[in-house]
């Protein structure tokens, strides 16, 4: 009987940093899977088959992740970049989960009576009714009610998340703030409670630790713009995402605590890939003091992601097998022509996509050691066989043989494909959340309005 699948999607998470971190010491439950798991390059170049001209800008979070999820090309499921401009070039909405054309790991399950829990991973606004339960990738962020499965939960988990209520976690809060609120050049909110000048004060130290002038920057500036530049960049490339990931991440430790019987969990985070943008320092044009200033960001980012997966891996089981992916890697970016070394924060990313992602997996059934030919196609595929789920003639990719257990591939009968579960119709952001959201995601730097 196999163990239930706990997968956590790191976005951004880069194997030459992850190696350098665990050469140098650190990042201790990583290194643990590296030594006792199975790891490799995840090839997430194939999956963007199509769009090669586009370079690294066709590495694009929504599109990998619907093809980690469903094991299809985004021809297929639908999914290429965070907004349609096929339906609209000119004024293009952002695609939902209702977009999805296929089935993805949560609704195999479903149709086949188990239960998974899934948490704020990508494309899943409105969260559709799935066995287990489903917190949408905007929970927190807007008062549509569909944005968590079952309905009932969304009190409950605010309080996990630390808010009295629903209400109070969209209402107030620097983890959720209002989406016309983002936009990058907009000043970063006041911290006005003790609460959150504790939350902003506790981020600030453990990023910014070994330069107390820049925290007392943030939390006491003064009236020029180049402090108000600062404040508004530091908020939304660091403070925001990681107060955004701390949410999701409580979230998930409850749910997996309260829901045991699942049979596959996931839980997405994107601090590594928000800091990797903006504080990206090996090989980038940036200066001396840029990197006195925030060399240790990136880093402590992956310490922070290593401290989840041991929080996450002491709630599991031997028989469990715990996954850590990520839908690419980083690099430097290359500086508009002319260009000084970035001093300071600037609108300008440091650091761009690159292939490979990040594989790696562990439990008593996982082979260990280095995994050759794994494709983002083959994530879905593979977690389906190991669950005991045929395969569908709709996935483009297919299991790795022996990965997750000895008996890899199953020999059972394929099937055509498997149904994706759908909300009701009315389940729809209105047009005027469609735009604070496309605010929201220009504001951390993942599209342009």
């Amino acid at each position: 009987m196999a163990g239930r699948v706990v997968m956590l999607a790191v976005d951004g998470l880069d194997w030459v940093l992850l190696r350098s971190l665990v050469a140098a010491g650190r990042l201790g439950p990583l290194a643990s899977m590296l030594r006792a798991g199975a790891w490799g390059d995840l090839d997430v170049g194939s999956a963007v088959w199509g769009l090669d001209a586009k370079g690294a800008e066709a590495l694009v979070s929504p599109l990998l992740w619907t093809t980690a999820a469903s094991g299809t090309y985004y021809f297929s499921h639908g999914i290429f970049d965070f907004r349609d401009f096929m339906r609209s070039p000119q004024r293009p909405p952002l695609f939902s989960g209702s977009d999805v054309r296929q089935a993805r790991i949560w609704d195999i399950l479903s149709s086949r009576g188990q239960e998974s829990l899934v948490v704020g991973y990508m494309v899943t606004h409105p969260a559709v009714p799935i066995r287990g339960v489903i917190v949408s990738d905007l929970f927190g962020e807007t008062s549509d009610p569909a944005v968590v499965h079952p309905r009932e939960l969304a009190d409950p988990l605010a309080r996990a998340a630390g808010a009295p209520d629903y209400a109070a976690l969209v209402r107030g809060g620097l983890a959720a703030m209002p989406m016309d609120e983002m936009e990058l050049s907009s000043p970063a909110p006041p911290v006005e409670s003790d609460e959150d000048r504790q939350r902003v004060e506790s981020v600030l130290h453990e990023f910014l630790g070994d330069r107390p002038d820049l925290v007392q920057r943030y939390l006491h500036p003064d009236a020029s713009p180049e402090d108000a530049r600062y404040r508004s960049l530091l908020f939304h490339r660091l403070v925001y995402p990681c107060l955004r990931d701390a949410r999701f991440h409580r979230v998930f430790l409850e749910l997996l605590r309260m829901r045991p019987q699942f049979a596959f969990a996931v839980c997405y985070y994107r601090l590594v890939d928000s800091v990797s943008h903006g504080f990206w320092t090996e090989g980038a044009a940036v200066s001396d003091e840029f990197r006195r200033n925030y060399g240790e960001v990136l880093p402590r980012a992956c310490d922070r992601i290593a401290a989840q997966v041991a929080e996450v891996q002491a709630l599991l089981t031997p028989e469990d097998v715990l996954i850590v992916l990520s839908d690419h890697g980083f690099t430097a970016a290359p500086p508009p022509d002319g260009a000084a070394l970035a001093d300071d924060l600037e609108y300008r990313p440091v650091g761009e996509h690159r292939a490979p992602g990040v594989f790696m997996a562990r439990g008593e059934s996982v082979r260990p050691g280095r995994v050759e030919n794994i494709s983002i196609l083959d994530v879905c595929p593979t977690i389906c066989d190991y669950l005991g789920l045929p395969q569908a003639e709709a996935f483009d990719g297919g299991v790795v043989p022996g990965l997750l257990h000895a008996e890899a591939p199953r020999k059972l009968p394929l099937v055509d494909s498997y149904a994706r579960v759908s909300g009701s119709a009315d389940e729809a952001l209105s047009q005027d959340e469609q735009r604070r959201l496309i605010k929201h995601l220009a504001a951390l730097g993942y599209l342009e309005e």
